[in-house]
């Protein structure tokens, strides 16, 4: 879908650890986490890309199949700056409206 997006560059990771590395490498605009990750919890690699100051102001977007209103809570308490279900929805994509396809409440 990104491939649509002249503008986009997106830099994919196969785990947590190696998602964390990048974003701290990389300080991407914006890292999505997916919260079910084979290595870690996505929740961890949120909190510890807050914890570094070199990527602690980045906008941090949570990406899940679970899409229920606990799942979508836990993630703005957690701190999360908004909650993508998947899959994501590509015409939202295409026309830059992505982040508020469910808004975090």
């Amino acid at each position: 879908m990104l491939a649509f997006r002249p503008n986009v560059a997106l830099h994919g990771a196969v785990d947590g650890e190696s998602g964390l590395r990048r974003a701290i490498e990389l300080r991407p605009a914006l890292v999505p986490i997916d919260l079910q990750l084979s290595d870690m919890d996505g929740h961890a690699v949120f909190c510890a890309i807050r914890a570094d100051t070199r990527t602690a102001a980045r906008p941090c977007v949570g990406l899940s199949v679970d899409a229920a209103t606990n799942d979508i809570k836990a993630a703005a308490q957690a701190g999360f700056d908004d909650y993508w279900p998947k899959p994501i929805e590509m015409e939202h994509l295409l026309a830059g409206e992505v982040r508020f396809i469910r808004p975090l409440v």
